[in-house]
């Protein structure tokens, strides 16, 4: 009877120890599958940025239907004198000056003297 109870006793812990390996080999095989998907998405996500960052960028709309882009184009084309002709109207359109400031610093410089 001592026998079979100590037999007993070694049965119950080799099925325990299965039951723990089992669980054991469970856990890793979950956990190497959510590090194995977060390490997907994060692929998937690098990738999806590079090629947003390769995509060339849409151009803004320029008033009344025209892009930005369309407007240099044009203005890439135009002579040295039409150029000067476009400076003068937009200057006279919007009353500004294309002249770069007088800097005022040397002769208040010059004042001090």
């Amino acid at each position: 009877m001592v026998e079979s109870k100590e037999t007993k006793e070694k049965v119950e812990d080799k099925v325990e120890d299965k039951v723990e390996e089992k669980v054991e080999e469970k856990v890793e095989e979950k956990v190497e599958e959510k590090v194995e998907n977060k390490v997907e998405e994060k692929k998937e996500k690098a990738a999806e940025k590079k090629e947003a960052a390769a995509k060339p960028k849409e151009t803004k709309k320029a008033a009344k239907g025209g892009t930005i882009d369309d407007i240099l184009v044009k203005i890439e084309n135009m002579t040295v004198l039409e150029l000067s002709e476009l400076v003068k109207a937009l200057e006279d359109k919007f009353e500004v000056s294309a002249q770069a400031m007088v800097a005022a610093a040397p002769a208040a410089g010059a004042a001090a003297v």
